[in-house]
């Protein structure tokens, strides 16, 4: 008759360790690509309230009376309580004359701020208006 040996069923100390480690490195990256990612949807929230207030800014030009529209002139601009959440936000508009278009005038407007990431950002958006009003 042989003997038969009774197998052990648990785990080794080795085994273990291995299991840990694997479990630790596959932690360690998902934990450094959730702060990416969130890193990311910052900037692209700055980026989409930045687009919102210039071209809100570019909407409440395209408003004004076509006597406040004088070419060469920069128009001061508030900024809305909105762009509050960007980090040293300065909104700068100017209007120009449209290729020698006597009605036409181009509107500019540039929105610069410092991200999140310690980084200048401007976001520029250009529009026409013209000195008819549309009834």
């Amino acid at each position: 008759m042989s003997v038969m040996r009774r197998r052990n069923t648990g785990f080794t100390v080795l085994e273990l360790l291995a299991a840990i480690f694997v479990i630790s490195v596959v932690m360690t990256t998902f934990v450094a690509l959730l702060v990416k990612v969130r890193r990311a949807i910052d900037v692209i929230e700055e980026q989409s309230l930045a687009a919102a207030v210039a071209q809100g800014a570019l909407e409440r030009l395209r408003r004004l009376p076509p006597d406040e529209l004088v070419s060469g002139r920069a128009i001061s601009s508030a900024l809305p309580p909105e762009a509050g959440r960007l980090s040293r936000a300065k909104l700068t508009t100017t209007v120009s004359a449209w290729n020698a278009q006597p009605r036409l005038r181009h509107l500019h407007v540039e929105l610069t701020w410092r991200s999140r990431d310690f980084r200048t950002r401007v976001i520029v958006r250009e529009g026409l208006a013209s000195d008819r009003r549309i009834r």
